[in-house]
């Protein structure tokens, strides 16, 4: 050991030791003097971390891992994230379990973000994502249970399944203009989100997408959607009213279940022939199994 502490000792004052890198795990471990090979986080990326702060650089994508393999993967020590210009992509699980990671820089030259990149970042209470993003992957914020607000970027077509999942602090999130589609579980337990407008370019909303968004009063369909999904505002207890567009042909199980405080449903007229075409009769959405018993009123209008 004493032969080991003298090597270092000499390398430091010849100055040509190698750099201070902290790498750690779960068991708080810390790696001094990693080879480069120990650094790579892509095939032209490397990292580091400067006190509290990791920061990627490089050029091109960053590896994709499996889950817990990151080299980041539940280190505590963690608090800040730098990605520097070149790199073009987010691995998938890069960041997961970063549990103390409370800012995150991403630059003008990242366009996707992968599955899971971030998911259980419990502190992070938010996030700028450039407009040169193009693509985050399903559950890359699941699980950031501080994570506040979150403006996506223009361009982004999809709201992938899980997207915010478990988000329950997230009380505004802008959508984009020309998003075509929210996935299944994208808003699942975002209990503190009272209100969300969802552009009239969205086609389909997955199963589960609002359920147990407790606190959820009000919110418009578009008027593209042509299913309203199981479960799809399930134990959504706050919610009082639903405007159902004309486009609407099918209502789902469980569409609206255990939404005690829904006394109004909207439905166009054309849109309630169309419901009653497919056998799915105005009369089932009076019914327990979609609508609590709660509900006095059906507005038809005449559009």
């Amino acid at each position: 050991m004493k032969r080991i502490i003298a090597a270092l000792l000499s390398m430091c004052i010849l100055g040509t030791a190698a750099p201070l890198i902290v790498k750690s795990g779960t068991n708080g471990s810390v790696t001094a003097n990693a080879d480069d090979s120990a650094r790579m986080c892509g095939d032209d990326l490397t990292w580091i971390i400067e006190g509290n702060t990791l920061i990627i650089s490089g050029t091109g994508d960053m590896y994709d891992y499996e889950p817990y393999t990151s080299p980041f993967c539940e280190n505590v020590y963690i608090h800040d994230i730098v990605i520097e210009e070149g790199v073009t992509n987010i691995g998938t699980g890069a960041f997961e379990y970063c549990e103390n990671l409370t800012s995150v820089s991403i630059p003008e030259s990242v366009e996707t973000i992968n599955d899971w990149a971030f998911q259980y970042c419990e502190k992070l209470t938010s996030i700028e994502i450039p407009d040169s993003v193009k693509s985050i992957g399903g559950y890359a914020f699941s699980g950031c249970k501080s994570l506040t607000q979150i403006t996506l970027p223009e361009g982004l077509a999809s709201i992938e399944e899980g997207l915010f999942c478990g988000c329950e602090s997230l009380t505004s999130v802008e959508l984009p203009e020309g998003a075509e589609s929210i996935g299944e579980y994208a808003f699942m337990m975002c209990k503190s989100l009272t209100s969300l407008t969802i552009p009239d370019s969205v086609v389909s909303i997955g199963d589960c997408a609002f359920m147990l968004c407790m606190r959820l009063k009000s919110i418009t369909i578009p008027d593209k959607v042509e299913k309203i999904s199981e479960s799809m505002f399930e134990n959504c207890t706050s919610l009082t009213e639903v405007i159902i567009p004309e486009s609407v042909t099918s209502i789902e199980d469980w569409a609206f279940a255990s939404c005690y405080d829904l006394v109004t449903v909207t439905v166009p007229l054309t849109s309630a022939e169309k419901l009653e075409d497919t056998e799915i009769s105005i009369s089932p959405l009076l019914g327990v199994k979609v609508f609590p018993a709660t509900v006095t009123a059906l507005e038809v209008l005449t559009v």
